[in-house]
């Protein structure tokens, strides 16, 4: 039996004019400057075989269809801010013989491509309305109505194609169809509407953000175009650190750091001397991470400006690099043994010799710390001294206290020459003035015995 032309008949509510049919189907390869691009990828379409009155597409008969229709689509696509239908979009396809109702698509339907690729050459819509008309292809006679399926769709662009997954979508009717889009902003295009265009050249200080488009200045640029140079060294604070002096350039600062620091902000320490110098003539000694000063005597402390209580003693004999460790010893023994003071100590020393008509004498002069880093007074330090003999001090020391002192809270001190020629010296002395007269009086003693001896004989 001979098809009918019934699908020619289509309703009016479905029908475009055909000068507007026209107009947007040039819309598909119309070469304008476009924004943006929307995707529609058909999925798969179903239905049971027959046409809008209910017969099957092939025959006069009604369901079940023993043969399956080929079906046919129109695609149109509006923007709801236009009033024109298929505003963005309108394209028909080729009739598909599937050999089945139930149609998976692929990359192309019998010539068309799939997805459908619309250029948007103005503001990406928030929202869109999909149409699809259905026909049942035939040959010989007319093309059978099959379904009309439409549905509007929220849509929002992403920054760009590799970005923008398919959003699943189903048009129902008397038939299903599924489908998937995605909208996606055109290279230098971005926003949810593809709107705003950023593009940066070799030239230019910024780039663009990924999502908004936004103009992301370059370190050291600012701006609404950033091509405004940053004055590092005025609009921001201690740009060059530990003391380093800072220079403009453009787009960028140069730090001119002091010597033991580096880097591009001068916040490398090297040395820790340039960071705290030695003060009243201390020598710094330092590396990367410490830094000591060795300071002249009497000045201690980590930068040689503690001023410390120092003690002055005086011995009989010359004091130096042979016997220095010995006295500095013996300093330690007096301060542990005689001064009840427990743990380790230090003895800093300084000496001075001199030269007398009669003897040579050093005077020293030294300060004693704790392993607390605390001194001991110069008072207390005294107060040992003064309250032991002589004989109890220098069995301590390498040479013995000068002058000797007649009693034990006698002061201890440089000497002058009077003490020296009144007495002092004997005192100190006496063992040798006495074994010179005894050897003296057994001398004259042998002489007289020899002289009687040569007389007798």
């Amino acid at each position: 039996m001979e098809r009918s032309n019934f699908g020619n008949h289509l309703p009016e509510q479905h029908r475009l004019p055909v000068a507007e049919l026209r107009q947007n189907s040039s819309q598909g390869v119309r070469q304008v400057k476009n924004e943006g691009k929307l995707n529609i990828k058909f999925i798969r379409y179903s239905s049971d075989g027959t046409d809008n009155n209910g017969f099957c597409s092939e025959t006069w008969k009604g369901p079940p269809c023993n043969d399956t229709c080929d079906p046919m689509f129109t695609l149109c696509v509006k923007d709801p801010r236009d009033t024109k239908p298929c505003s963005l979009y309108y394209k028909p396809t080729a009739g598909m013989d599937t050999g089945s109702n139930n149609v998976v698509f692929g990359n192309s339907i019998n010539g068309t491509p799939n997805p459908f690729i619309i250029d948007v050459d103005k503001s990406m819509p928030s929202s869109i309305k999909i149409q699809v008309t259905v026909y049942d292809y035939d040959q010989n006679n007319a093309d059978d109505y099959m379904d009309t399926l439409a549905a509007f769709i929220n849509i929002s662009a992403s920054p760009n194609k590799i970005m923008s997954p398919y959003k699943p979508c189903s048009l129902l009717s008397r038939t299903n169809l599924g489908i998937g889009v995605r909208a996606y902003c055109d290279p230098d295009w971005y926003g949810s509407d593809c709107l705003t265009y950023c593009k940066a050249q070799t030239t230019d200080y910024y780039s663009c953000q990924a999502s908004s488009g936004a103009k992301i200045c370059f370190q050291g640029w600012k701006g609404d175009y950033c091509n405004q140079d940053v004055d590092e060294c005025t609009e921001m604070v201690d740009v060059c650190q530990h003391d380093g002096s800072c220079t403009n350039t453009p787009g960028g600062f140069q730090c001119q750091c002091v010597e033991g620091i580096t880097g591009k902000n001068c916040e490398l320490v090297t040395n820790h001397c340039a960071l705290n110098k030695c003060l009243n003539g201390g020598i710094c000694n330092g590396n990367e991470t410490d830094f000591k000063c060795d300071c002249d005597f009497p000045w201690t402390g980590e930068k040689c400006d503690l001023n410390v209580d120092i003690t002055n003693i005086t011995v009989l004999g010359v004091i130096n690099h042979n016997n220095k460790g010995s006295l500095i010893t013996g300093l330690r023994k007096v301060i542990n043994d005689l001064g009840g003071i427990q743990g380790q100590v230090n003895v800093v020393i300084s000496t001075h010799i001199y030269s007398e008509s009669i003897n040579i004498t050093t005077q020293v002069q030294f300060y004693v710390t704790l392993e607390n880093d605390a001194f001991l007074t110069s008072d207390f330090v005294r107060e040992i001294f003064s309250s032991h003999s002589d004989a109890d001090i220098n069995q301590y020391l390498p040479f013995p206290l000068y002058p000797a002192r007649d009693t034990d809270d006698e002061e201890i001190g440089i000497t002058t020459q009077e003490n020296i020629t009144e007495g002092s010296w004997f005192k100190s002395n006496w063992y040798k003035v006495v074994g010179a007269l005894s050897a003296g009086l057994v001398l004259v003693a042998l002489c007289v015995l020899f002289l009687m001896w040569r007389r007798k004989s």
